[in-house]
């Protein structure tokens, strides 16, 4: 049961992982506990509950949750917002502000639908060629 023997001690291994293309109708998420100080990229559509905190690119659609939190600058597609962004947004096609969203910054989207109750501080470029 017990033993007076010492234990080796272990050494984490490095692993290496391959890119895989981005999987077709995959979505990423970010819970609620998580916080990302930094750059976020993702080919994927996105579902943010958490917090960046820095530039968000989304290559699809993202979804900003009620408890979602971005600190910085949001690049998408396409991007739904029920929670905060503090920084400017850039859409390239259909940005939803939902009731619960707040916005303090600029935004420049193609196409721009709000809400009653959303919130809205800044400057907004909307149309084609945006």
């Amino acid at each position: 049961m017990f033993s007076s023997k010492s234990k080796e001690k272990t050494t984490p291994k490095k692993t290496t992982k391959s890119n895989p293309s981005p999987s077709a109708g995959a979505v990423s998420v970010l819970i609620a506990s998580t916080t990302i100080e930094g750059n976020f990229d993702t080919e994927n559509d996105l579902r943010l509950e958490g917090t960046v905190k820095g530039e968000v690119t989304v290559n699809g659609k993202v979804v900003l949750g009620e408890s979602g939190l971005i600190e910085g600058t949001l690049n998408a597609a396409e991007a739904v917002i029920h929670g905060r962004v503090v920084g400017n947004l850039y859409v390239n096609h259909l940005l939803q502000l939902a009731s619960t969203a707040v916005i303090e910054g600029d935004i420049s989207a193609s196409q721009f639908s709000v809400q009653e109750g959303a919130v809205y501080r800044g400057k907004c470029n909307i149309g084609k060629g945006v």
